[in-house]
């Protein structure tokens, strides 16, 4: 029975959950972002492209 109470008062893995946690917020954060941002950004960087190879095709 001192067994079992010991095992249930060790603290040694606590560190890692913790890390975990704060890894799984991060994680449900940038996902977020990226279906709130994503339509966005992709826009913005397929009209800097687009442009950037009709100005350059035009240079020609």
């Amino acid at each position: 029975m001192r067994d079992f109470i010991d095992f249930i008062n060790d603290e040694d893995g606590q560190g890692m959950v913790e890390y975990g946690l704060a890894l799984a917020l991060i994680a449900i954060a940038c996902i977020s972002a990226l279906f709130i941002f994503g339509k966005q950004v992709n826009s913005f960087y397929e009209n800097k492209v687009l442009n950037d190879a009709l100005e350059s095709a035009g240079a020609n």
